[in-house]
């Protein structure tokens, strides 16, 4: 009979499990968690300053962000953006940074890594083998910038999309934005609900 024997450290330096928190930090993570949800901005502050360990940073973040009680501002958000677009949260701190973005500045780093979830395509009942992979993972489609929409404004398309998402009516720039990406057919038909 063999024992196998792991020595202390060796799966993170050969690429294996991920280390863990010291309990030290975990403690630190909690206590800023806890602090953030009772909104005392500045002692949650005051505890990130003695994190080892920061990689759990972005969602402290992003949760500070996404909070009722906290106002992010777009420099916030765009350089959180620019750090943490692959995390869960991307998707609605961009929508945020979109509806906080001032005039003329340049638009926040979209999310990476996002993806839908598409319904089978079969209209078969699903077998019992296949109930495990029901919805098939797929990377999220790209906006289509090419020459024919470059003209286009972007910030305002994007913030149509916003102001739709939250059930408001886009400005006029906005709506001609989207028009003017859609202008090859398909959008056309969705856009034109949007000047009723």
């Amino acid at each position: 009979m063999q024992t196998a024997a792991i020595v202390p450290g060796a799966l993170e330096r050969e690429g294996g499990l991920p280390r863990l928190l010291t309990d030290g930090d975990a403690a630190i993570y909690r206590s800023i968690f806890r602090l953030q949800d009772e909104g005392k901005w500045p002692e949650a502050d005051k505890a990130m300053t003695r994190l080892k360990d920061k990689r759990l940073l972005g969602h402290v973040l992003a949760q500070r962000y996404l909070a009722s009680n906290y106002r992010s501002r777009y420099d916030e958000l765009s350089a959180w953006l620019d750090r943490y677009a692959d995390h869960p949260q991307a998707g609605r701190l961009y929508g945020l940074a979109l509806n906080r973005m001032p005039a003329g500045a340049k638009p926040p780093q979209g999310p990476k890594g996002a993806t839908v979830r598409e319904a089978p395509v079969s209209t078969e009942p699903a077998s019992e083998d296949d109930a495990a992979s029901e919805f098939a993972e797929t990377p999220a489609p790209a906006l289509d910038l090419s020459s024919e929409t470059a003209d286009a404004v972007p910030s305002d398309a994007d913030q149509a999309l916003v102001e739709i998402a939250n059930d408001n009516e886009p400005s006029p720039a906005a709506q001609a934005a989207l028009a003017k990406i859609g202008a090859g057919g398909a959008g056309r038909a969705w856009t034109a609900g949007l000047n009723a």
